[in-house]
Order: C-alpha cells, then structure tokens, then sequence
C-alpha cells in the first residue's frame, strides 16, 4: 500500500513538473535559463532589463530573445558600407507591465537597412501609442491581463552588426 500512496504522490510531482515547465516555456526565466552561459557575463542592469521584458541599444540578439522571445519575422540584409542589418518583427507584441523603455517611432531614422525597409508613423499616432502603452502598463498595473483589455503591438528591432540600435512599437 505504501508503494503505491509513493508512486502516485511521485506521479503526480512528476506531472506538476512537466505542467509548469510548460507554462513557463513562453517566458523571460525559462529563456533565461536557455542562454544561461550569456545571461552569466551580462552587467546587473542588462540583467534587471532582461528579466522585466526591456530592450535597449547595444543588446544583442541572444538579450533580446531573452527578454520578449523569438521574432515572428527577422529580415537580414548586407549594410551598406559592409557588416549586415536585421529586423526583427514581433507581431503581436504586448507591453511587459514593468518595462519602461518601449517607445513609438520616431521620425529619425538610424540605420541604411531602416530607410530602405520602413516608414515613419505620423504625430498624431506616435502620441496614441504613448497612451496606450500608458493604458496597456496600467491594465497590467491592475491585474486585468485579458487580451481584449490590452493594446496590442508591433514591435520593431532593428540590429546593426549584431547589436540593437533602434527599437519601436506601433499599435496593432
């Protein structure tokens, strides 16, 4: 009888493992843990904008895939002047309720790959993205994380030489 009280309590951990591992699949930790030799050589707030969902300038591709995942689409192209230029694409992008570094387009554009592959959002919709993402951050603020209840984006990253120089969200 004990044998089996033990073999069903051992089933049943087992099976509460294997449930968490993959609800933890689709987040920053279980990332995290993937690349854990990078995250390891990161600097403290490299680390801190990691595990809050933030991007910056200079991350590479293995600190943004930690931070929001894999893109749903990554363009490459040869940089003119010679090294090579990416994009990566996120679809449907929802704003992590405590980063504070995602910005709408701006009208500058950093890169040679960012002239010949994108157009500038106008005034008017780069101030409706910041309130959203206002109203986003305070939804998530306030435990409501149903889709319908969020603003949904397209985020943007764009990589020069295997480094993050510009990064923009607009509004799905």
């Amino acid at each position: 009888m004990q044998i089996k009280t033990f073999s069903f309590v051992l089933g049943a951990a087992f099976g509460m493992a294997l449930l968490f591992a993959g609800c933890d699949s689709d987040n920053a930790s279980a990332r995290i843990s993937e690349k854990s030799a990078t995250y390891a050589t990161l600097k403290t707030w490299q680390k801190k904008y990691i595990e809050r969902g933030d991007i910056a300038t200079g991350f590479t591709p293995d600190m943004v895939y930690m931070a929001v995942g894999r893109a749903t689409k990554v363009k490459q192209d040869e940089a003119p002047g010679g090294g090579t230029d990416e994009l990566w694409t996120y679809s449907v992008f929802y704003l992590p309720p405590n980063a504070t570094h995602y910005r709408p387009p701006s009208q500058k554009v950093n890169t040679p790959y960012e002239a010949a592959h994108t157009t500038a959002a106008p005034a008017a919709q780069s101030q409706q993205v910041s309130g959203n993402a206002k109203a986003a951050s305070a939804a998530n603020a306030t435990g409501s994380l149903e889709p319908a209840d969020l603003q949904s984006y397209t985020l943007n990253v764009s990589f020069h030489n295997g480094k993050v120089v510009k990064y923009w969200i607009t509004p799905n």
